[in-house]
């Protein structure tokens, strides 16, 4: 159970439990990860490609949600366009490992040594509520940590399975981010913007249809969450972050969703950020999330995946 009060960046303690040599595989792995944080900036990318060689062999249910997604988005492209997007996306998966490590550990001058230009930072340098639309990249952890650079931020974890990574993420995060919300704290973020702060929030998957309506994404419809509009009519600033990882770095860019009374014509305009961003760097994008899971006609577009709904129902009765 969440406790919906729980204050931001309320940190993970180290607990006794987490010498279990059950996880001294977990243990051995953010040991590596470390490790692999302190190298050369091309020498982590050719080790993340090698680990993304490997994804690609393994976890034929991710690539086939993946593939789905592809074929959804982009219907001109023939099967082994496709495909060679689906192989460089798994293998930006396996560099997206060995990007939270240089999220987690490095320093602010090696990440500033990163970005190789930060477009329209000003828009987000007011002191007055934003939220922050981010996009899920496979680098998404380093995004976090780039975009929030000298600036105060907020924003929203999922809790990892495993307990290490978990541990490490949390505490990790709270270095650069101001106020850390559980996934399921919504209403808590909201207010943050309201207090004056800003926010990050990804808003390009399906949350279900509670809070969404059916809203042009590519060519599709797909299930889009309505609280970024709700947050422009309140008057808060709605802003788009994009970035695309380079050869030497990442280039970070803001551009502010023009506010709109008319709540499809706002949703369709954000929408379409994302999908102009995405289009710049497909193989960048997280492909593998189930973003067409919520159907106009109640359908559903992806293989069956027993344990991952089984998993599901155990964590929503736990809740």
């Amino acid at each position: 159970m969440i406790d919906k009060k729980t204050p931001p960046n309320h940190p993970s303690k180290f607990s006794l439990k987490l010498l279990n040599p059950k996880y001294i595989l977990g243990w051995i792995g953010v040991a590596l990860l470390y490790l692999v944080s302190l190298m050369p900036f091309r020498l982590q990318m050719a080790i993340g490609r090698a680990i993304g060689r490997f994804l690609y062999i393994l976890g034929p249910k991710r690539k086939e949600i993946a593939r789905v997604n592809l074929e959804m988005c982009f219907p001109e492209k023939n099967q082994n366009e496709i495909e060679e997007i689906l192989k460089e996306n798994l293998i930006n998966t396996g560099v997206g490992i060995i990007e939270m490590g240089i999220a987690w550990w490095s320093s602010d001058r090696k990440i500033d040594e990163l970005t190789i230009h930060y477009k329209n930072k000003e828009i987000l340098e007011s002191n007055e509520g934003i939220l922050v639309l981010a996009k899920h990249t496979t680098h998404v952890e380093m995004d976090v940590r780039l975009m929030s650079r000298g600036l105060k931020m907020g924003g929203m974890y999922r809790p990892q399975k495993n307990k290490i990574i978990n541990h490490i993420m949390i505490n990790a995060r709270n270095k650069y981010i101001e106020g850390a919300f559980h996934h399921k704290q919504a209403s808590q973020t909201l207010d943050y913007v309201r207090n004056g702060k800003k926010m990050i929030y990804a808003a390009d998957q399906d949350f279900g249809s509670k809070y969404s309506i059916f809203v042009p994404f590519f060519k599709e419809m797909a299930s889009t969450i309505t609280i970024p509009h709700g947050i422009s009519q309140e008057r808060f600033k709605v802003v788009f972050i994009k970035i695309n990882r380079k050869k030497n770095g990442y280039e970070v860019e803001a551009k502010e969703i023009e506010p709109k009374e008319d709540q499809l014509e706002f949703l369709t305009n954000m929408n379409k950020a994302y999908t102009d961003s995405i289009i710049e760097s497909p193989e960048q994008f997280l492909w593998v999330h189930r973003r067409f899971k919520t159907r106009p006609d109640g359908g559903d577009v992806y293989p069956v995946w027993k344990s991952r709904e089984k998993r599901r129902q155990n964590e929503r009765k736990s809740s």
